[in-house]
């Protein structure tokens, strides 16, 4: 008898989740592997004692039929001396899905800017590797960005809007899975919620924010690499890169 119960148990659980979902709240958990970052930069060697060696933060990705909110749970940054702090901070990422339109808050060094531009288009790579995330199955996609930067991701087909965390979309359903190990950087739900979560009171706002397109925050993080050792410096890919983590 208990067995039956167990069974039947399994059958609702895999028929909810074989439902189709257009609208939700998906938990993501960003987590940045730091001293990893910094291990073989002798520019930031020096500070690598003073922080975390990992850094994890929740954000909230709610999704309905044409439109995704990204958003972090709270605004509380750890600040890690030099480049590197900037990428702890919180970004906001309003996408209309249908339009192929996004609008992004983000800080970079002193200045809070405002992106507005096309979403990304990414050309993917579909696989045969699979992933349960969050009790949902997820099947494996893979890109490159900036030339050489490997990206690892994982999408569920039953929930539907192509989005995903921070701007990541592109593919046949939702991506509950990114990972970046040449950026030492991965972001996966841990939670599939149908009520949509409430966005914060602050969210999206322009007050004081600079304006910019992808092209123009690249001209922005490029006048700052000064700040870079030569080595990378020379490197585009990591300039373009910053603008993922930032």
């Amino acid at each position: 008898m208990r067995r039956i119960i167990a069974l039947l148990a399994m059958t609702m659980s895999f028929g909810l989740h074989a439902q189709y979902m257009d609208s939700c709240t998906i938990t993501f958990e960003k987590t940045m592997y730091i001293q990893n970052m910094m291990k073989d930069n002798e520019w930031m060697k020096k500070y690598a004692s003073n922080i975390p060696a990992e850094n994890k933060e929740i954000f909230y990705l709610v999704l309905r039929p044409h439109a995704s909110e990204y958003f972090p749970e709270n605004t509380n940054d750890i600040r890690v001396p030099g480049l590197w702090g900037y990428a702890l901070n919180k970004n906001q990422i309003s996408t209309n899905l249908k339009d192929s339109i996004y609008a992004e808050n983000k800080d970079i060094y002193d200045k809070k800017v405002r992106v507005l531009d096309t979403i990304r288009n990414l050309s993917w790579t579909i696989t045969n590797t699979y992933r349960n995330i969050a009790g949902y199955n997820c099947r494996q996609a893979t890109t490159v960005i900036f030339d050489s930067v490997k990206v690892f991701a994982f999408y569920c087909p039953q929930i539907k809007p192509s989005a995903g965390p921070d701007a990541f979309n592109g593919l046949p359903g939702c991506i509950l899975g990114v990972a970046l190990p040449a950026l030492h950087l991965n972001w996966f739900a841990t939670k599939v919620s149908a009520n949509l979560k409430v966005l914060p009171k602050n969210y999206m706002l322009e007050k004081k924010r600079e304006q910019h397109t992808n092209a123009s925050l690249v001209e922005l993080l490029s006048s700052k690499s000064s700040q870079m050792p030569a080595k990378y410096r020379r490197k585009s890919y990591y300039i373009n890169a910053m603008m993922i983590l930032l």
